[in-house]
C-alpha cells in the first residue's frame, strides 16, 4: 500500500524544473533502474519497519 501512490508522485516530483534537472544530471535511475529500485526498497522497508538503530543506519548512507 506504501508504494502504490509512488508512480504519480515521482512525475509530480520530475516535472518540477529544479528536480528535474538535479534527477537527470545526478540520478542512476535511468543508467541502472533495477539496482535504484533495490536501493529505494530497503530504505522504505528500513525506514518503516527497522528498529532506530537500523533508520539511524541507513539515513547516514544517504
Amino acid at each position: 500500500m506504501l508504494l502504490l501512490g509512488a508512480g504519480s508522485t515521482v512525475m509530480y516530483q520530475l516535472a518540477m524544473k529544479g528536480v528535474g534537472l538535479g534527477v537527470a544530471e545526478h540520478s542512476t535511475t535511468l543508467a541502472r533502474p533495477v539496482d535504484r529500485l533495490r536501493t529505494t526498497l530497503t530504505y522504505v522497508y528500513v525506514m518503516v519497519l527497522g528498529s532506530a538503530e537500523e533508520k539511524a543506519q541507513i539515513a547516514r548512507l544517504v
